[in-house]
C-alpha cells in the first residue's frame, strides 16, 4: 500500500457520519492491521496518533513532543523509513509524505457530519470535499437555499382545477 493510503485509512478508522470507531474494538483493530499487513501494536497509542494526525491535517499545529520513534534503515537505496507496528508504519508513511511534499494533499472533508479523510489528487491541490456528489452537493444546495429562501420549498400553482395539460403543477423557484 502507498504511504497516503495507509495514513488516510488510519484517519478514517473514525467514521464521524456513522458514529463508529474501529479502535473501540480489539478485534476490528486486529482485522484492520491484518488487512494493512502491519503488526497490531498498542491500540491506545494508535488512537492518539490518529487524533493528532487528524488535527494536523485539519490545520492545527502539533503541540508538544511526539515521543514516537520510527525505524530507519540505511542501505544502497538510501535511507528507508519503515515500521513494523501499525503506529510505526503510519508515522513512517507520514514522514514519507512530508519529505516528498505530498503531506499537503491529505485533507479532511469540511462537512461537519462527515470529516472523512482523503488524498487530493487534483493538479492544483484544490479539492475540498471527500465526494463532490455527496458532501459537496449538499453544501451547494444549502448555500443556494440560503440565498434563495423562496425556492427552498416547492409550491403549487393552481390552474382552475383543470386536468391534463392544465392540471395543478408543482414548481420551485420564484
Amino acid at each position: 500500500m502507498d504511504a497516503h493510503g495507509l495514513v488516510v485509512d488510519l484517519l478514517n478508522t473514525l467514521d464521524v457520519e456513522a458514529g463508529t470507531d474501529l479502535l473501540d474494538d480489539a478485534g476490528t483493530w486486529a482485522t484492520w492491521c491484518a488487512e494493512h499487513q502491519v503488526a497490531t501494536g498498542n491500540r491506545m497509542q494508535a488512537r492518539l496518533v490518529r487524533t493528532r494526525l487528524r488535527a494536523v491535517v485539519a490545520g492545527a499545529t502539533w503541540s508538544g513532543p511526539a515521543g514516537w520513534t520510527v525505524p530507519v534503515t540505511v542501505g544502497p537505496e538510501g535511507v528507508v523509513v519503515h515500521g513494523r507496528s501499525a503506529v510505526e508504519a503510519v508515522l513512517a508513511a507520514a514522514v514519507q509524505l512530508t519529505v516528498t511534499g505530498d503531506w499537503r494533499r491529505l485533507k479532511l472533508c469540511p462537512a461537519d457530519d462527515c470529516r472523512h479523510a482523503f488524498y487530493d489528487r487534483s493538479r492544483n491541490r484544490t479539492r475540498i470535499w471527500c465526494e463532490m456528489s455527496d458532501c459537496g452537493n449538499r453544501a451547494k444546495v444549502r448555500r443556494y437555499r440560503a440565498r434563495h429562501p423562496l425556492s427552498a420549498a416547492p409550491r403549487r400553482l393552481h390552474t382552475n382545477g383543470r386536468s391534463g395539460a392544465g392540471a395543478d403543477q408543482v414548481v420551485t423557484g420564484t
